[in-house]
């Protein structure tokens, strides 16, 4: 779950409660499998005190609870947050959900969420043939947006990211706002762990 200030929605961002509201339907019997990273994006926006407030709000419900600090005064974004976790992560779980803190605003109708956790815990996804799934419909033209896709650093980043001597034009670009999404572990294991540090 990736936090970071604004929009004005105390209970989402600070407390978490769509979490904890989610989490109170785990069955105690699958709680332990159930692992929550937050990775702390506010800086010095952040409230002194929250990570073991959270922490305490969330004990019982999962196998185990982590706020982590994510430090990049370049990039404050869901990416950031995304590839700290990947990069700082040496036992994925079979299912891999991310969020924003501000979930509900993304994710309509939440009852989508709710029904794709629900599964994943389940079992009912085979995460051998389930290759991964948006979870969030803020669809993005890139080609018409300067603020997300910019014609110098854009293309220097995709030709590090992906290791390439070419990039896109802006207009070939699409891509979600905001993304939340669930992907199986084996996506996940399909690039090596230096390549999400490098990212």
């Amino acid at each position: 779950v990736a936090r970071s200030p604004g929009g004005g929605y105390p209970e989402v961002e600070d407390g978490l409660g769509w979490l904890l509201r989610l989490l109170l339907g785990v069955p105690a019997e699958a709680r332990g499998r159930v692992r929550v990273f937050v990775k702390e994006k506010c800086g010095e926006a952040a409230d002194p005190g929250l990570a073991e407030a959270l922490k305490a709000a969330f004990a019982g419900l999962v196998g185990e609870f982590d706020v982590e600090r994510v430090e990049d005064e370049l990039r404050a974004d869901d990416a950031t947050a995304y590839l700290a976790h990947l990069a700082g992560q040496s036992d994925f779980a079979d299912w891999t959900l991310f969020l924003h803190a501000d979930a509900p605003e993304h994710v309509h109708p939440f009852r989508l969420l709710e029904e794709v956790f629900a599964a994943a815990l389940s079992g009912a996804l085979d995460p051998e043939s389930f290759p991964f799934m948006y979870l969030s419909l803020n669809y993005l033209d890139l080609g018409t947006s300067l603020h997300t896709w910019d014609n110098y650093a854009s293309p220097m980043l995709w030709r590090r990211l992906f290791g390439s001597s070419i990039a896109p034009p802006r207009e070939a670009v699409k891509g979600y706002c905001c993304v939340q999404f669930l992907v199986p572990r084996r996506r996940l294991l399909l690039r090596p762990q230096r390549w999400y540090a490098t990212a």
